[in-house]
């Protein structure tokens, strides 16, 4: 009777324990980011202070498999429409279903070429709840590109990426070195400054970017996945990638010269791509910055 006894309430201590871990609360903010302190302002969300890590796939490999169907053989310049799918190892592959939102969307791609002139982040679309995507790109360069496949599977809550390679007729777009020089676009000015003369390996930097009218007209950026702006910041050998979220300052809503900060830990030392996204006029527009990472 007491072994019965003891073994009911080790049952319930554990199961109690079980119920209550699933019933915490999870937050968009545990997408690529190791604090989770979500705030808001005006309806958008904001990722709080803490930094968000560059994950190099190499040495950590997620176990899931993406794979890629398109309907034609892909071109510099043409558009083709592909069917994806998320396969984790020794397991059924994953429904919409399955999956958590994350920054407004189920499932995040990220297309780079191979010298990181040509990116593109896409959602493709789920068809039904059968475990297949499908999604429409047009790469602008030629050679390899590399996919990541950025999603949180809702009965874990911790984010997955997944990568796959696409092979694209054409020629390379060729590689620039462009530093944090002003880049300008359609009457546009963007700026990324970092808040050190240099930044460390494995030291949390903040990266702000900045968006001016060249007349120095209004400045109103729109929502981009639930948020103001994105970083996003590839290595050389496009062994990873780092997705940013900007934190809460109170400078996004200057009207003429809107500032938006980031925090970025980059472990390795070297040159990184960091590209901007932002959304002016409906449209979404990428900017394009290299940074140097010391020891």
């Amino acid at each position: 009777m007491r072994t019965t006894l003891q073994i009911g309430l080790l049952t319930a201590f554990f199961a109690g324990g079980y119920f209550a871990l699933r019933a915490i609360p999870a937050s968009n903010c545990n997408f690529l980011h190791y604090e989770q302190t979500p705030v808001y302002a005006n309806g958008m969300q904001f990722c709080g202070s803490g930094a968000a890590y560059f994950v190099d796939l190499d040495k950590l490999p997620f176990p899931v498999t993406v794979k890629l169907t398109p309907d034609r053989a892909p071109a510099q310049g043409v558009e083709s429409h592909y069917t994806l799918s998320l396969e984790p190892v020794g397991g059924e592959i994953f429904r919409p279903s399955q999956l958590a939102l994350t920054q407004t969307r189920l499932l995040h791609l990220l297309l780079v070429d191979a010298n990181l002139e040509d990116y593109q982040h896409i959602h493709p679309e789920p068809v039904g709840d059968t475990g297949e995507w499908t999604f429409a790109f047009t790469p602008h360069g030629g050679g390899p590109y590399r996919v990541y496949a950025q999603f949180i599977p809702s009965l874990s809550m911790r984010e997955m990426i997944g990568e796959a390679q696409l092979s694209v007729k054409g020629e390379d777009e060729p590689a620039v070195h462009r530093g944090l020089a002003p880049f300008k676009d359609d009457g546009y000015v963007y700026n990324l400054n970092s808040s050190s003369k240099s930044i460390a390996a494995g030291a949390d930097a903040t990266l702000t970017l900045s968006v001016q009218r060249a007349d120095g007209g209004k400045v109103e950026l729109q929502p981009v996945m639930g948020t103001l702006a994105h970083l996003v910041a590839f290595d050389p050998t496009r062994n990873g990638v780092a997705h940013l979220h900007p934190t809460l300052t109170g400078k996004e809503t200057d009207p003429t010269h809107p500032e938006l900060s980031f925090v970025i830990n980059l472990a390795q030392p070297g040159r990184y791509r960091i590209w901007g996204q932002v959304k002016l006029n409906d449209r979404e527009r990428y900017v394009p910055f290299d940074i140097q990472v010391t020891n």
